[in-house]
């Protein structure tokens, strides 16, 4: 079956997956990541019969959605299953953003600077994570999770080892926002610094377990072009400094977190 990008898929209602309530990973490209949530309610009518639903929610990592609702007679799905399609592009404001700096950024900033010269146990999960874990106390579902490890919120500054800067767009970064870079070299004071994977920064670099590096936004320089971060290093919370100008290889992407009622779950 012809594997699509992510506006929409080829829906066999003889496929198991739906009906098993499966993640359908051979019906996208492999560099398709989401994440994904399914819905399931019924509705009685007249004369004993009963219509089911079955709702699948993919977010992808520009915070598009495809939502894909089928609807079948539970004693023979695959015969009755008719699917609906629509795919949803991210629509926001600036102002939503500052609202979810204020909301949310301040307290990952907090939670951060608290955990400053701590030592933390990486068995538990990287520290990004665990920042955002910590400041939902017990409700864990206020906030979206992460996507594939390298997607955190909604995109408001990136940047590629070589590219000019742009200052205005520089501007949009706040305290608390998260910073991930992918396959990053930085050059400085003569020594490399490799960051792949899930980097401890220094002389040696952790290349072996394919999570992005990601670190917190404490401040920044826009004359500079330099970020300041709080980080993990060597199973210890640090303060870290990066100049855009020094990277000279790989991503850059800084996220701004939000909750699930920003796209409407």
């Amino acid at each position: 079956m012809e594997q699509l990008k992510k506006n929409c898929i080829a829906f066999d209602p003889w496929d198991t997956w739906w009906i098993n309530k499966k993640n359908p990973r051979h019906l996208f490209d492999p560099n398709v990541k989401y994440i994904l949530e399914v819905d399931d309610y019924e509705i009685d009518k007249r004369l004993n019969e009963e219509v089911n639903f079955r709702d699948f929610y993919f977010l992808f990592e520009d915070y598009s959605q495809l939502h894909i609702s089928i609807q079948y007679d539970k004693k023979h799905p695959r015969k009755t299953a008719i699917a609906k399609q629509s795919y949803i592009p991210l629509k926001f404001s600036l102002g939503i953003l500052n609202y979810y700096s204020v909301e949310y950024g301040s307290k990952i900033l907090d939670c951060s600077r608290e955990m400053l010269g701590k030592k933390i146990s990486l068995e538990k999960g990287p520290f990004v994570p665990r920042v955002l874990e910590a400041i939902q106390g017990t409700d864990l579902n206020t906030l979206l999770p992460p996507i594939n490890n390298r997607t955190f919120g909604i995109t408001v500054f990136k940047y590629n080892a070589g590219e000019i800067m742009d200052p205005e767009t520089f501007k949009n970064i706040k305290g608390g926002d998260i910073l991930v870079i992918r396959s990053g070299l930085f050059m400085k004071h003569e020594k490399s610094i490799l960051l792949k994977g899930k980097t401890k920064l220094g002389k040696e670099a952790d290349l072996n377990s394919g999570i992005p590096y990601s670190s917190i936004i404490s401040d920044f320089d826009i004359e500079k072009g330099k970020l300041r971060v709080i980080e993990e290093y060597h199973d210890k919370i640090i303060q870290n400094s990066y100049s855009l100008d020094q990277l000279k290889r790989g991503q850059l992407r800084i996220f701004r977190v939000v909750d699930r009622e920003c796209i409407g779950w």
